[in-house]
């Protein structure tokens, strides 16, 4: 369980800004409620229409999510997030072995234009 692993590691004086998880098999009616782990925020990006896939970001409440943006071309999930305070951002991808590679192309085109709307601020 992650919470587990986040107070052994608490223990152990490590930190852990960001908790990146792929395959979570997750769906748009589980709420952020029921992911919710104490001091994290939750970012994701949900399959929808097959089974199996979608991306999720735990990040710590200290280090806000400003910019969040995802991709979902019914093959690959993406999820971009930006924290401003600690000029951080974060990519979470999820490819499925069988992906043809145009959908992975999509998705990195979906990272590259994050990065450039950076550029552009």
């Amino acid at each position: 369980e992650i919470s587990s692993f986040i107070q052994e590691e608490k223990r152990k004086n490590h930190s852990l800004p960001f908790i990146a998880l792929t395959e979570t098999w997750l769906k748009s009616y589980m709420s952020d409620a029921q992911l919710h782990i104490p001091g994290y925020t939750v970012s994701r990006s949900d399959r929808g229409s097959r089974v199996g896939g979608g991306v999720l970001l735990y990040s710590h409440v200290n280090i806000p999510v400003s910019e969040y943006d995802v991709f979902d071309d019914g093959t690959c999930e993406g999820l971009f997030c930006r924290f401003s305070t600690i000029k951080t951002c974060v990519f979470v991808a999820y490819r499925p072995p069988n992906a043809p590679v145009s959908s992975f192309d999509s998705m990195i085109d979906f990272f590259s234009s994050c990065l450039s709307r950076l550029n552009d601020d």
